[in-house]
């Protein structure tokens, strides 16, 4: 799988300079940088399974979108893909359990677009947040996603993590990881083994 440092995402920013209002909107590419896309897989299983229900943000309402098996699927237009639409005809040759089991709790596992939604869901929350934490220049704590978790700001799904659970240093040591991998005395390192960790509780 390739390897993306660096996200572009297509942000709509308002243009409020007067108080009367906007006067438009300026589409900007933002340059985000984040975890490992290659290490995501772990990740991103933790947020389908603790935050991806139908219920929380397993929502199209939600701007902390996660898609995954358990929860919202990504909109695939399976006719449109049997009569050539070459978008939809791709999202469809993701699905190698079946049309009939791509809904929440079917058998298709999470597709490759729905793991690059929810990592564009995560890095693009807060981009520039993100790009200080993944540069060590903040703290995990000063995203949103994670303060929420640890419920040290309102959070109507809870508390999901304490600081240092497995769930939360699988989340937190992804963000703060330096690219390319660290030297065994550089500072903490991803383990997926903190992910899995958290999978296997119920």
């Amino acid at each position: 799988m390739k390897r993306l440092p660096l996200v572009a995402l297509a942000l709509a920013l308002p243009s409020c300079g007067l108080p009367a209002g906007c006067s438009g909107f300026d589409d900007t590419q933002i340059a985000v940088s984040c975890g490992d896309f290659d290490a995501f897989g772990n990740v991103s299983a933790v947020f389908e399974k603790r935050c991806g229900t139908i219920d929380c943000h397993g929502s199209m309402a939600r701007p902390l979108r996660i898609y995954g098996r358990q929860g919202l699927r990504k909109p695939i237009d399976f006719n449109a893909a049997k009569t050539g639409d070459p978008i939809q005809a791709k999202l469809a040759a993701e699905v190698d359990a079946g049309a009939d089991q791509y809904y929440p709790g079917g058998d298709q596992a999470t597709t490759p677009s729905e793991l690059f939604e929810n990592y564009r869901a995560v890095c693009g929350l807060e981009p520039e947040l993100t790009t200080l934490v993944s540069q060590g220049r903040e703290q995990p704590e000063v995203l949103t996603v994670i303060r929420k978790m640890r419920l040290n700001e309102k959070h109507k799904g809870g508390k999901i993590f304490s600081k240092g659970d497995p769930g939360d240093k699988c989340i937190t040591v992804w963000l703060t990881t330096p690219k390319p991998a660290p030297t065994a005395d550089a500072g903490a390192k991803f383990d997926p083994a903190d992910c899995n960790v958290e999978l296997s509780h119920n």
